[in-house]
Parts: structure tokens; sequence; C-alpha cells
């Protein structure tokens, strides 16, 4: 949309849901943004607890387009699942959410691993 803005510098919040029965949020509540895209963490609170991790890459020729990817660390997901997945970024200090869908996903021994070109 022209004049649109994707603003992370104040934290993103993910969600991940699909059909059956997969739907989880969590949110880093800052990132890192520089001239080549945008980092955020998040460790959980002992060693067990899931972490987040979120890497965006501005696309080259497009000051709008970012490549990005999301890791739930130690956090399981028992199967089933069902396809497609919604992936919702919700900018934290705007409320703007982005949402997209994912259609090659794999399970996996310790969950859902989704990749989509």
């Amino acid at each position: 949309m022209p004049g649109d803005h994707f603003d992370a510098a104040g934290g993103l919040t993910v969600r991940i849901k699909e059909r059956l029965e997969t739907d989880y949020q969590m949110t880093a509540p800052s990132c890192i943004v520089t001239g080549k895209g945008v980092s955020c963490d998040v460790k959980g609170a002992t060693s067990t607890d899931p972490g987040l991790n979120i890497r965006l890459k501005n696309l080259p020729k497009s000051p709008v387009s970012y490549k990005f990817a999301i890791k739930f660390n130690k956090r399981s997901e028992p199967a089933p699942f069902n396809e497609p997945v919604i992936v919702t970024l919700s900018e934290v200090s705007r409320g703007v959410d982005r949402v997209g869908q994912i259609q090659d996903c794999g399970a996996q021994r310790t969950g859902l691993r989704c990749r989509e070109r």
C-alpha cells in the first residue's frame, strides 16, 4: 500500500495458527532495526521455556518487501497438522497486522516446519 511503513522498533507479536489445534502467539517486546532488516529475540525465563527468534531481511530492489524467518525455540507441537498455516506479524507500537499463509509445511519430530518461497 502506498505510504505504508513497517515499524518493528516497538516490538513484534507473532501468531501461528493452523486448521487443527495449533494457535500460538508470542511477543518480542523490542527489536533491532538496521538498514539490512530487523532482528528480535526473546529468551525463556528458564532453560525449558520457549524462546522466539524473528529475522526480517530487506529484499533487494524493494524497500517494502522482506524475507522472514521465525523460530519458536523449545516449543513442541504435537501432530497432526493441517495446512495452511496462517502467520500474523503485529507491530506492537501501532497494532498493525501483516497476515499471510504458508502452504508448504511438514511435521517434524518436535513440531512443524514451514517454508514458502
